[in-house]
């Protein structure tokens, strides 16, 4: 114990542990460092929270002090749990080795960069609550300084009350060497009226040189022990010796330490084994073809694991650095130790196991280093908006032409003489390409990719991997799946995507990998180059839709797409039936050109189809309706027991035109144009064109059909069958009639008029033209309410309508003129547009991605990383959360961009990123050993169980005797000790001795002592704990 003295000593050498005060005026740097101190340590142990956050000066030297406690934010509600006065813990032998406190107060956080010191301090001095002082330069503070912190911080801790240990690094091993002091009371069980005693803590490296070889354990400990048991002697005789090691007990842990693990294997995880055979299968349908580029294909992943089987993204090394399989051994006698018969003793052992994660650094997150590239992009785009991808091209060229007069041949000598540098290095489809390539090497890749390069992107994404009749194919899976997004956000809906495994979306997921605005732009252009290819050749765009249904949550350049593969479907089918007809027409004009000869007459058969035409033509022009005779109905369908009004026939369901798929720019300028039109005749027929088509058809194949016809057909739901609604509906008519006919009758006061008008106008709408209505066969009713007004838009429609088949329509969507438009949109888009839908696609998507659990999606493994792990899960939601939070909806002016808008996305990947990649990794090593996986990931350490050492010592030793398919992945129950090769040596060897001697003085109480040793190739570590009783 430091005892302070106000004494009058001159030239003070360091050497006393007092000094001369001679100015009592004013505070000496003495007191003052012990004031500083004394508000520090209450603040402390007010609020009881880690921190490394206060900073003192003393004697012209800046020190950091440190404030380690067991109590975190999710722990605050069990500060009584852990007593002020009676932090003893380096008494108890039962906390040798363990890292967490009774009560789960205290988990050791794998996460936090003090973790590792937190863990040593447990060890060393069995301590978990402390202070410390760590001097902030190379070195620690000299002799003189160290005496005098030391006692200022004894002074302090007495004058707070506060029984917790403070340390002080020293030297320049001022984070290894340390030493110490505690004041505390000497019983459990009373508070009042107790002894109280001070413990003395010091920690040293000794090097190699200086001891005997690692393999002589007990000759190495024995010389520590004879170092500890002089410190502790008050009289020290050999002939104690004996006695001292009778009295004294050691904990005894050995640790195996594995590492340099495969940078491959770490990503393989065994949980992805749903539908293994069908990815196997597929896989080697695709290693038969296209061989010729096998060398583009570095991929580092042994060839035992299936492609879509491996976590691409993360960490480019195993994020595991080490595991530590420990055997502990609780207290025994010190002389077992030193006979070297640990091996043998019959004593309980548990086992644990250990992991250290390496430390995370942004340069090791490929997915948001990735995602970083494209936002870069995106910003740089901001400042030239509305500047189309080809316009800038252009304008590059333009720039590379100043010192030529060829555009042309100095762009290409400008582009060649950038690329020159790249064309031997590793191409972009060496890296991720889509999600079947890496990131890892993306931080070397070309900011402008090379021409061979975008070849070899286009064909990773134009190329069909996958066999058509693959249930994880593209177009076996249901497009409300593949729509599907996480739903965590309100406002998650607003955010535009694309779906999964998508043309587009592959495309946004390969332009993580280039890092360059001007690398995308002509990734773009390249890709729209093959898009019109397969308009052009009437081929379908790979992994797009083709069916009529836009969904209003995707990006507007997929639904282009989708609108691009709508018209060449529509186009080839319309193709294919030109030559169908024209072979049958062929086919007919060959059999009456025979029949003409035969009777000798020869007429043109084109003239008779002029006539045709001409007459048909005459008939539709005719404002009374017509009739065709004979329809070809009999490849069409009827409604069952469901017949004409006015006729006995059933009703035909009529072949109708598709109106066509609608984008979003389509719909809003059709809504502007409505809106800006005056003449309300004219909206309504903008409004019913396709109802206009489907009557038209109706009225074709059912001839002699009425109004109330085609709503039976078209419109069910407006033809009232019940009597009552029936009743209902006339008489609410009748009301609306007398209505009318009272404003009628105030306006003309004339009702012979207003009769004659009421006629003539049920009489126009009259269409039975005298025939009876008959009876049953779904006849029976009668229209809704909003059907029966005659100023309808449907009645107007009906009126107008003509009994014309949709090959004589005039088409509602002109597959030409809309894919023509969609590829002029697609090829003449702004970069900043490009850009921000790019983003929007792959934010979205990797929420997706990260959400899909194998289990219950449809979805390839490779798009299914979810996991059914609540740490994980919560990840995903606060990303996505992030994201619906900070990412902009529309475009947004580059002057309103902060430097720091979008760094909670790129935290927020990175975490996902960092945490999904320890999961994997661990369950790619403890496969089916769940509870270690778990504990793992969350405390750092985890207890093993009988069943669980077979599995884990195979990890560690490659036990031949393990065997991986019998009993559920273990080879029985056998005895731990023996499943350890006896040639394997322990990495690392650590005792922890208690004994127990009086102190200072041989009448005093006495007192416990503790002393750790730490023996591995590289040093040996000492840390000892000297109490005495405050006399």
């Amino acid at each position: 114990m430091v005892r302070s003295k106000r004494i009058v000593q001159h030239n003070h050498d360091g050497d006393d542990n007092s000094f001369e005060i001679t100015d009592y005026t004013l505070a000496s740097q003495w007191e003052t460092l012990i004031s500083k101190l004394e508000d520090i340590i209450n603040q402390r142990l007010e609020n009881r929270k880690s921190s490394t956050d206060d900073t003192i000066q003393f004697n012209n030297t800046s020190f950091q002090l440190i404030y380690m406690s067991p109590i975190g934010d999710d722990t605050k509600d069990d500060l009584d749990k852990i007593s002020k006065l009676k932090y003893n813990g380096f008494m108890n032998a039962k906390n040798d080795f363990q890292f967490n406190v009774k009560n789960n107060i205290y988990k050791f956080n794998t996460h936090s960069s003090s973790s590792y010191q937190m863990e040593n301090f447990s060890n060393w001095f069995g301590i978990h609550e402390y202070f410390l002082l760590l001097a902030l330069r190379d070195n620690g503070p000299n002799i003189s300084d160290l005496s005098t912190i030391m006692s200022a911080f004894t002074i302090a801790l007495h004058h707070c009350n506060c029984f917790l240990p403070a340390f002080v690094g020293f030297d320049e091993k001022r984070y290894e060497n340390f030493i110490g002091y505690m004041y505390a009371p000497i019983s459990k069980s009373r508070l009042l009226n107790e002894d109280f005693f001070f413990v003395k803590f010091a920690t040293e490296s000794i090097t190699p040189s200086s001891l005997t070889t690692n393999q002589n354990i007990a000759e190495s400990f024995e010389k520590q022990l004879k170092i500890f048991y002089s410190k502790i002697s008050v009289d020290f005789d050999d002939r104690n010796w004996d006695q001292f090691l009778s009295l004294s007990t050691t904990s005894a842990k050995y640790t195996y330490i594995k590492n340099n693990w495969d940078d491959a294997e770490w990503r393989y995880s065994s949980n992805n084994n749903n539908n293994n055979n069908n990815i196997s299968n597929n896989n080697s349908k695709h290693n038969n073809n296209n061989n010729d580029d096998d060398d583009d294909d570095n991929q580092s992943v042994s060839s035992n694991y299936n492609d879509n089987q491996v976590f691409r993204w993360g960490y480019p090394m195993d994020p595991i650095n080490e595991l530590h399989l420990c055997v502990m051994c609780p207290p025994m006698s010190s002389t077992h130790v030193l006979e070297n018969d640990f091996t043998s003793m019959k004593t309980p052992k548990s086992w644990f196991i250990k992991v250290l994660f390496r430390k995370p650094h942004n340069s090791l997150f490929q997915l948001c280093i990735g995602v970083m590239n494209v936002f870069n992009s995106f910003i740089e785009s901001l400042k030239t908006p509305n500047l189309s991808v080809n316009q800038t091209l252009l304008d590059y060229n333009l720039k590379s032409s100043d010192s030529n007069n060829s555009v042309n041949s100095s762009s290409n000598n400008k582009f060649n003489q950038q690329q020159q540098q790249y064309q031997d290095q590793q191409g972009l489809m060496k890296t991720m390409g889509s999600l079947t390539k890496s990131l890892a090497s993306s931080l070397g890749s070309p900011l402008v990719p090379t021409e061979r390069e975008l070849d070899l992107l286009l064909r990773d994404l134009f190329y069909e991997k996958k066999d058509p009749s693959d249930i994880f194919h593209f177009n076996n899976i249901p497009e409300d799946e593949l729509n599907s997004h996480p739903s965590f956000n309100k406002r998650s809906a607003d955010i535009k995507r694309s779906p999964i495994d998508s043309l587009f979306f592959s495309f946004c997921m390969s332009s993580l990998n280039i890092q360059s605005l001007l690398g995308i732009q002509l990734f773009w252009n390249e890709f729209i180059k093959e898009i019109k290819w397969h308009w052009s050749n009437l081929v379908l765009i790979p992994r797009t839709f083709s069916s009529a249904h836009i969904n209003v949550h995707n990006c507007l350049i997929f639904q282009k797409l989708q609108m691009i593969n709508y018209c060449i479907m529509k186009k080839t089918i319309s193709l294919s039936n030109q030559e169908e007809q024209e072979e049958n027409s062929n086919r007919d004009n060959t059999s009456k050109s025979v029949n003409n000869d035969n009777d000798g007459w020869g007429f043109d058969d084109d003239d008779i189809v002029v006539e045709q035409q001409q007459q048909q033509q005459l008939d539709i022009d005719d404002n009374d309706e017509i009739q065709v005779e004979n329809p070809d109905n009999s490849n069409l369908k009827r409604l069952k027991d469901c017949y004409l009004l006015y006729q006995d026939r059933e009703i035909v369901v009529p072949d109708t035109q598709d109106f066509g798929p609608m984008t979003d720019d389509m719909v809003h300028d059709q809504l502007n144009e409505i809106s800006l039109e005056q003449n309300s005749e004219k909206r309504i027929e903008m409004q019913s064109l396709s109802l206009l088509s489907d009557m038209q058809s109706f009225k074709f194949h059912n001839p002699g059909s009425v109004f109330e016809d085609f709503i039976r057909w078209h419109s069910p739901a407006d033809w009232v069958t019940k009597s009552n609604d029936i009743e209902i509906v006339k008489q609410k008519l009748q009301e609306e009639q007398q209505k009318e006919n009272e404003t009628n009758n105030s306006d003309n006061n004339d009702d012979d008029d207003d009769d004659i008008s009421t006629n003539d106008e049920i009489q126009t709408n009259d269409e039975s033209k005298g025939r009876e209505r008959k009876r049953g066969y779904g006849r029976d009713g009668c229209l809704s309410l909003r059907m029966s007004r005659q100023t309808t838009v449907w009645r107007k429609t009906w009126e107008k309508a003509k009994p014309i088949p949709i090959s004589k329509q005039t088409p509602l969507f002109n597959y030409n003129e809309q894919a023509e438009k969609a590829l002029s949109y697609l090829e003449n888009i702004s970069s900043d547009d490009l850009l921000h839908q790019m983003l929007s696609v792959t934010l979205t998507s990797i929420a997706t991605i990260f959400t899909n659990e194998k289990s219950k999606s449809s979805l390839s493994n490779e798009y299914c990383l979810g996991l059914d792990f609540q740490p994980i899960k919560q990840l995903v939601e606060n990303y996505y959360e992030s994201v619906c939070k900070d990412f902009p909806i529309q475009i947004p002016n580059y002057s309103s961009i902060k430097k720091n808008d979008f760094d909670s996305i790129f935290k927020s990947i990175q975490d996902l990123e960092n945490n999904y990649s320890k999961i994997i990794s661990l369950k790619t090593k403890f496969n089916k050993l769940d509870r270690v996986v778990n504990n793992l990931y969350q405390d750092g350490y985890c207890d093993i169980l009988d069943n669980e050492f077979e599995k884990i010592a195979y990890l560690f030793f490659g036990d031949e005797n393990f065997n991986d398919e019998e009993d559920g992945g273990y080879a029985g129950s056998r005895d731990p000790e023996n499943a350890i090769p006896s040639d394997t040596l322990p990495n690392i060897k650590e005792y922890i001795t208690r004994s127990y001697s009086p102190k200072p003085f041989k009448s005093s109480q006495t007192m416990p002592h503790k002393m750790y040793t730490c023996i591995t190739p590289y040093e040996c570590r000492v840390a000892t704990c000297i109490s005495e009783e405050d006399i």
